[in-house]
């Protein structure tokens, strides 16, 4: 059996000074498929919409560090 999952806290996934110094920037919330999301705008001015309700099982809202060569990590979910 696995380590157990560690909720992240609800503060997660709020944008920081590091975020905006790095030009990216939260919008808000809306939805996605009837799923929470946080919406995050990088630099370039492309939107990703990271589900938002899946901190009580370790998975982070945190946009700006979302994708890696265009795939999210595990950790993370885009709607």
């Amino acid at each position: 059996m696995g380590a157990p999952i560690e909720p992240l806290p609800s503060s997660h996934g709020e944008l920081t000074d590091a975020e905006l110094r790095n030009g990216w920037s939260k919008q808000g919330s809306a939805s996605a498929n009837g799923a929470p999301c946080a919406v995050w705008r990088d630099v370039n001015e492309a939107e990703l919409c990271v589900w938002s309700d899946g901190r009580r099982w370790g998975f982070s809202a945190d946009g700006a560090n979302v994708l890696k060569d265009g795939v999210s990590h595990g950790g993370v979910i885009v709607l």
